[in-house]
């Protein structure tokens, strides 16, 4: 698998939700590494995505 930036990792789990018919609709959180979606049954469900170094 290669290397992905925060941003690329953002970008393919807003993709992948919002694909899914459930999700309504989404918008950014204070933080630029998160996500809020909002659920069809009227739920929120916050993603929040930290990229982590490898250490050898």
């Amino acid at each position: 698998m290669s290397d992905l930036s925060l941003r690329e990792m953002v970008e393919l789990t807003r993709d992948a939700l919002m694909a899914r018919e459930e999700v309504t609709d989404m918008h950014t959180g204070p933080r630029s590494n998160e996500l809020w979606f909002h659920h069809r049954d009227g739920r929120e469900i916050r993603v929040a995505i930290q990229v982590f170094e490898k250490h050898p």
